[in-house]
């Protein structure tokens, strides 16, 4: 429809100029009528074209949110299976409550076998397997988060903008405990 319009638009302007109008001022009543109506035409039709894309990528949004929560869902359900308490962020239930400062130590599922080289060897090897199924990017970003650079300085680095660079931090680092229990010393 649009395209229909601007063809529409420019044949006006195209035919007023072969007639020696070079500018709307000096065209005749009815080629300005034409004129100004193909023009609002044109920006009504921009106006609801942007609206429907708008609407379009709202809706890809909720889409993908409810496949993403479907998915944290079924994580969920597994890790619990698994023994993986996520809502309790990995603390074994008891009947006292964490506090920080306290010489309540939390304990967790994993952290007698700290000290076992191949559980530690498991524990990398799904480290390692989530960080291959991230973007190069991202990894590169997540080193470098992990070896304490500043967040201003692996924008600088990578020539993205800090604000995407702690985004995907922040991502990331969710996704990384939502995905991967923690391990914690005694």
């Amino acid at each position: 429809m649009i395209k229909k319009l601007l063809e529409d638009y420019k044949a006006l302007i195209a035919k007023a100029k072969n007639e020696g109008y070079n500018s709307p001022k000096e065209m005749p009543t009815d080629y300005l009528r034409k004129y100004v109506s193909l023009y609002k035409q044109i920006k009504l039709a921009n106006y609801y074209e942007d609206r429907i894309n708008d609407i379009r990528k709202a809706d890809l949004i909720i889409k993908k949110y409810d496949q993403n929560q479907l998915i944290n869902e079924m994580e969920d359900v597994n890790a619990e299976k698994l023994g993986y308490h996520p809502e309790e962020n990995s603390v074994v239930e008891t009947n006292e409550k964490y506090t920080a400062g306290t010489e309540n130590v939390r304990k967790n599922l994993y952290s007698d076998a700290w000290d076992d080289p191949k559980f530690k060897n498991y524990y990398d090897e799904i480290r390692a397997e989530w960080l291959a199924s991230k973007t190069e990017q991202q990894q590169k970003i997540w080193k470098l988060n992990n070896k304490g650079t500043p967040n201003k300085t692996i924008a600088k680095k990578l020539s993205r903008d800090p604000k995407y660079v702690r985004v995907t931090i922040k991502s990331l680092t969710k996704d990384f405990n939502k995905k991967i229990p923690p391990l914690l010393k005694k």
